[in-house]
């Protein structure tokens, strides 16, 4: 997402001897923001395209309809900017969605199982060839991202996500049950929101794309009709190691309204997973079920339930927003990379505020949303689990 403000665009033309073929291309490149971080988005966009992908290719004999575009050249040695060279896929009719407004059930319908090829892929890899599955996961581990430079560059999200409870008092008041794990949900986002994403390990993970919202992804349309017919998932920067339901949530949660959830919850968990389970058959895992279970996947969507509501709040300065907050978000970023401490304050305009509303209430409804005690439960296993991977790392 943060790199294509700058993107520059070429085309490259090839011959042979009866006819002219052409080739358009994408050539992004970084932008001067965020120093190292920028930097390695990129390394892990480049494994991706050229290491990750094509394996999962390979496993599931992925060939038509892709999930993903492809990439024809990547320079991330160095110092930057980097560039990441991608086959366009606009002379195909995809295009970004509109940010502004929340997905409805035909374009999450095709991200799902888009979604779930990239998923489903990754399982069958990991069950079929664990040694390159492991090879991978060796590269794509949470622990690329748990730095210091990074948790200064999410401070100005992460100190101001802390009063979203307050802004919801008229429907949750100060002392109420809800309003207490809100409060308590979203201050320890801001001690450490890695803490909320899930264990670092457990059932049913694979490579997940970490950073899956409608500005990550491109659609196309039907010429008459004007009805939303593929899907395409782009911007694999921040790839790693973790549940699927993560990359689920961050859609279906984040980038839809509550009237939608209503109607299509369900269907749209089940087409997510009934394609996890035919890429995976596909790719020769015999009993697939047994391997990434509905119980399984709705464990997952429990898990990373709280992680969504957070980065709803997040994501919203870069998707739902008004020019003014976009604006502001942008100076903002400025600051950062320049080294000056920056401050963003959260203005709410209405469908955003129903929209944290509507989410807490799904939240609710679902059992997703942690009492303060499985919470802080849910925080003392990270705190084993990470201090336990430190020390394994340390001998």
């Amino acid at each position: 997402m943060q790199s294509r403000n700058t993107d520059t665009h070429s085309k490259e033309h090839a011959s042979d001897s009866t006819d002219m073929k052409s080739l358009s291309l994408i050539c992004k490149t970084s932008m001067p923001l965020f120093g190292d971080v920028m930097t390695k988005m990129y390394e892990i966009e480049a494994y991706s395209y050229d290491k990750l992908l094509p394996q999962l290719e390979s496993i599931a004999k992925l060939t038509d309809s892709l999930p993903w575009p492809r990439c024809v050249h990547a320079n991330v040695q160095g110092p930057p900017p980097h560039t990441i060279v991608l086959v366009d896929m606009r002379p195909e009719r995809f295009v970004m969605a509109d940010r502004s407004k929340f997905m409805d059930a035909e374009h999450c319908r095709l991200a799902m199982k888009q979604l779930a090829r990239f998923h489903g892929a990754g399982l069958a890899l990991k069950h079929r060839r664990p040694g390159t599955f492991d090879e991978f996961k060796k590269v794509l581990d949470m622990n690329i991202w748990d730095t210091a430079e990074l948790r200064a560059n999410q401070k100005p999200w992460t100190e101001q996500m802390v009063i979203l409870p307050d802004v919801l008092k008229a429907k949750y008041p100060e002392g109420s049950d809800v309003h207490s794990r809100l409060k308590k949900i979203f201050e320890a986002n801001r001690r450490d929101r890695i803490a909320l994403m899930g264990p670092l390990d457990g059932p049913g993970y694979t490579f997940i794309h970490n950073d899956l919202h409608v500005n990550n992804m491109m659609f196309q349309y039907d010429k008459s009709s004007g009805a939303v017919t593929d899907c395409r998932i782009i911007d694999f920067q921040m790839s790693i190691y973790g549940p699927p339901a993560r990359d689920v949530a961050t859609v279906l949660m984040v980038c839809t309204d509550k009237p939608m959830r209503d109607k299509h919850w369900t269907s749209l968990l089940q087409t997510y997973h009934e394609e996890v389970l035919t890429t995976m058959k596909a790719a020769g895992c015999e009993d697939p079920g047994s391997l990434f279970s509905w119980a399984m996947l709705q464990d997952q969507m429990k898990l990373v339930s709280t992680y969504a509501l957070c980065m709803s709040t997040m994501y919203y300065y870069g998707l739902f927003a008004d020019d003014e907050t976009i604006n502001d978000l942008r100076e903002m970023m400025a600051k950062i990379s320049g080294g000056t401490d920056s401050k963003l304050g959260i203005k709410l305009i209405p469908n955003q505020l129903a929209h944290f509303e509507g989410l807490v209430e799904d939240l609710l409804d679902w059992g997703y949303l942690p009492t303060i005690e499985e919470l802080e439960k849910q925080l003392a296993a990270y705190s084993l689990e990470k201090n336990a991977l430190v020390q394994n790392e340390a001998k």
